[in-house]
């Protein structure tokens, strides 16, 4: 096979034409190392921070890590992903590194991890980019509720998130946003040129059940009749005021 094609092998095929070679003759296990090699270097590689797929507590950022992050390799096979994280992560269904780290894991461990690896890009599904960086990066910004409901934020946090999505706007040349309120924002808010972000609207996961909840479990939650569900956590920047206020219209 010619290095032109070898691009083309899964991680896999590669490791199965090693085997065979050392078996049959060491020249020829040389060879396909060799040409292994020029394979990788064809091939692009990207890193993805899977830092907020592998925490305890799930939100919304947490979720949507956990779902773009077990899909990548399907929606794009022909790139090679690396995967980092501080901690183990149950059903991610990837090959993930893990390089513990007590606090401040994206600024300094991970930039660390990179560093001996050498990605053409890094991905951050929760937009926060490492300072130390240097190199591509792409990120998705989910909103900026710190800008609209900034008595929702301690200071520390606000500044913090003011610091990473400003940096973040500087860094990528093409930034995500989950929506068209989003990318108004960035450019409203941060000077964000609207020519480099792109909206793209948050998809579904798995598909949930639509069986019926017991009656005894609705007579526990003091429901005898017909219900609204909202599923997000209660705080004053979620507007469950908002959804309350609907469902007495109803």
């Amino acid at each position: 096979m010619s290095p032109a094609r070898l691009h083309e092998l899964p991680d896999s095929l590669e490791r199965s034409l090693l085997v065979e070679a050392v078996d049959s003759h060491a020249e020829d296990a040389g060879l396909v190392h060799r040409l292994i090699i020029i394979r990788r270097l064809q091939t692009k590689t990207v890193a993805v921070d899977l830092n907020p797929a592998t925490r305890e507590v799930v939100t919304g950022t947490e979720k949507f890590a956990r779902e773009v992050g077990r899909r990548l390799q399907s929606a794009a096979p022909d790139l090679r992903w690396q995967f980092f994280a501080s901690r183990a992560g149950a059903g991610l269904g990837v090959d993930l590194t893990v390089v513990p780290f007590p606090r401040l894991w994206s600024q300094v461990r991970l930039p660390l991890a990179l560093a001996r690896t050498h990605p053409d890009l890094l991905f951050v599904p929760s937009h926060v980019i490492p300072f130390a960086w240097p190199g591509q990066a792409l990120t998705v910004v989910h909103d900026l509720a710190f800008e609209r409901f900034p008595h929702a934020y301690s200071g520390t946090e606000r500044a913090y998130l003011q610091l990473t999505t400003r940096w973040a706007v500087r860094r990528c040349r093409l930034l995500i946003a989950d929506s068209e309120s989003t990318k108004t924002d960035l450019v409203a808010l941060y000077a964000a040129n609207p020519e480099r972000i792109r909206v793209v609207p948050l998809g579904g996961g798995e598909p949930v059940s639509r069986g019926a909840a017991p009656p005894s479990r609705l007579a526990e939650l003091g429901l005898n009749g017909p219900f609204v569900l909202q599923v997000g956590r209660i705080e004053t920047r979620k507007n469950q005021v908002a959804a309350l206020a609907a469902v007495e219209r109803l």
